[in-house]
């Protein structure tokens, strides 16, 4: 069997994006059904909340975004699924991203935080810690690990291809920020053809939930798909969902 390093220099980034795409095209009803409960509706209530610069906006915002945390555990148990022709239904993958909560809020915090420290202070420790802990969550919610453990072990299986994984990141960000402009054409169009507030309420209530909910699908079923790609080459059997 391939040592890890070995696995990881062997990434294909084009199949990572490919069988994204195609996990996303198979399961998006039950992606949609379980993003409409954990991310579109808090996203939506989140315009009833005091907007910025209001300190209170802080922590609506934060309280909005927890839900989420629960589609990104399910999300990837559908992923999954999708590519291996099992998986759970989308009641009993939220009942197991719910049962897991703690550990996914753990690996989210604590790798949030790293990131964003080795950015400020320097680029590069970001991007190492960004790449190295990319299929933690996937890892932690199909391995059944702990938190700590889904860190260590998704650091182990990017090393030896943190360049390849700054390609899927670059490729991710790339496709995020088409997103954000075309929110913002839209929010353009609609108050140059209406008003500043019209354009507000729409934005607040309909765009920024659906461009919430359009990346989080994105981001778990990539995130899935490159954990899968980093085992394939460690095990023939799950090299098997790609053939």
């Amino acid at each position: 069997m391939a040592s890890d390093h070995q696995a990881a220099d062997q990434i294909d980034v084009g199949r990572i994006m490919s069988t994204s795409l195609q996990a996303v095209r198979l399961k998006l009803g039950d992606l949609l059904a379980v993003g409409v409960f954990f991310i579109l509706a808090p996203q939506v209530a989140l315009g009833f909340a005091p907007q910025y610069p209001d300190p209170e906006f802080a922590a609506w915002n934060f309280l909005a975004v927890l839900p989420s945390l629960v589609f990104d555990g399910a999300a990837c148990l559908i992923v999954h699924g999708a590519l291996t022709g099992g998986g759970l239904s989308a009641t009993d993958a939220i009942r197991n991203a719910a049962l897991r909560f703690g550990a996914l809020f753990l690996i989210s915090l604590v790798s949030g935080l790293a990131i964003v420290i080795g950015l400020v202070l320097l680029l590069a420790p970001g991007l190492y810690l960004a790449t190295g802990w990319l299929a933690a969550i996937p890892l932690m919610m199909l391995e059944q690990t702990t938190a700590t453990e889904a860190l260590k072990r998704s650091h182990a299986l990017s090393s030896g291809s943190r360049w390849r994984l700054l390609g899927v990141m670059a490729l991710m960000t790339a496709l995020v920020a088409g997103g954000f402009l075309l929110s913002i054409s839209v929010m353009s169009a609609i108050s140059l053809a209406s008003s500043i507030e019209t354009a507000t309420r729409v934005g607040a209530f309909i765009v920024q939930p659906v461009f919430a909910l359009a990346v989080r699908i994105m981001i778990t079923s990539v995130t899935t798909a490159t954990y899968l790609e980093l085992r394939r080459q460690s095990s023939p059997k799950v090299g098997a969902v790609f053939d």
